[in-house]
């Protein structure tokens, strides 16, 4: 005859459980482990409600009431073990965990991003998006933020990737996150962090702040993360959102143009470049002003700022605008009569 056996947990939750006469421990390991929402064996440890000490598997169950603790220790030495089959089944055993192991547990898993084996790095992505549809996307977006930049390229990619499937506009961390992609070395990585924005963007809901948000980051401290801001600008105009910053400077958010137009003017000169071509992209046609701005870059002691400023300005010469035509036509007589004085230089 089947005897029934009660299991609380520290939060004070009760498992009540059906186990064959003569069980043991290990039996009811296994059987909670299958109880929903179940705790993989492997991180559980049972005590008598008068006892401090977990007990062995081969303990017989004789009482009608135990404890139960979720502990990571177990798990965690599998994790620094030599055998990659072993810390692969460490990290899945902490995707079955789920969010029950909180924080510690989503840093365990995301230590092994870094895994030398490409199979557990895989493992611990996967476990990753598990753990954040299970409750914990933020934590999950904060691991990811720490761990990235320390992880290969094609796990970088994957993170990204991860971040796109599973985050929310307004989630904590969120942006810092595809910034940090924006700003990689690596194109395919910084192009699947472009893809996350511009998917978040797509809802006509997001898509405002997501470009004011792009647009803050104009004013960044940091150069890197203000040119990553102008492409980001650059990429949302290419893909035919300029109506959206139009719609946003009316509603008397700060107007693209004028953010980008200040960065014409930035210190570093990859800023300078990367505004300079985003400048194309952003204003109407036949706007003046943008014309002005980049006929002003023209001078820039930066050859890769002329270069931009010159190639955004032929581009628009070359739809027709008399502006710009004039522009360009009047930079390259100027620089080719230069180049018949000086023998060499021509226009970029």
């Amino acid at each position: 005859m089947a005897c029934r056996v009660e299991v609380v947990t520290l939060a004070g939750n009760m498992i009540e459980l059906n186990l064959e006469p003569q069980s043991t421990v290990a039996d009811l390991r296994q059987a909670i482990s299958l109880a929903g929402p179940g705790v993989p064996a492997e991180c559980q440890r049972i005590l008598r409600n008068s006892a401090l000490e977990p007990l062995p598997d081969a303990e017989p169950i004789e009482e009608r009431q135990y404890r139960l603790v979720v502990s990571l220790d177990a798990v965690c030495k599998d994790l620094e073990t030599g055998d990659p089959e072993q810390r692969k089944k460490g990290v899945e055993t902490l995707s079955r965990l789920g969010s029950k192991g909180g924080l510690p547990a989503i840093s365990a898993v995301a230590s092994r991003l870094q895994d030398v084996n490409h199979g557990v790095a895989r493992a611990a992505i996967h476990a990753l998006i598990s753990l954040a549809e299970q409750g914990s996307r933020e934590d999950v977006i904060a691991a990811i933020r720490k761990r990235m930049p320390e992880c290969p390229p094609g796990i970088r990619q994957a993170l990204i990737e991860v971040i796109g499937s599973v985050a929310q506009w307004g989630d904590t961390g969120l942006v810092d996150v595809l910034f940090q992609g924006l700003q990689d070395d690596e194109p395919f990585v910084w192009m699947a962090a472009w893809e996350v924005l511009a998917e978040l963007a797509e809802s006509g809901d997001n898509r405002p702040a997501v470009v004011q948000t792009v647009i803050a980051r104009l004013a960044h401290d940091d150069g890197s993360v203000r040119a990553a801001a102008a492409d980001a600008l650059t990429w949302v105009a290419e893909a035919g959102d300029r109506q959206a910053i139009m719609e946003m400077a009316q509603c008397g958010d700060p107007e693209a143009i004028e953010a980008v137009s200040e960065r014409l003017k930035d210190d570093c000169p990859m800023v300078r470049e990367k505004a300079a071509r985003a400048m194309a992209r952003l204003s109407e046609d036949d706007d003046d002003r943008c014309i002005a701005a980049l006929a002003a870059c023209l001078g820039d002691e930066s050859r890769e700022v002329v270069k931009a400023a010159f190639e955004a300005i032929a581009e628009r010469a070359d739809r027709g605008e008399k502006h710009a035509m004039a522009v360009a036509t009047e930079y390259f007589e100027r620089e080719r009569g230069i180049s018949s004085s000086a023998g060499g230089r021509s226009p970029p």
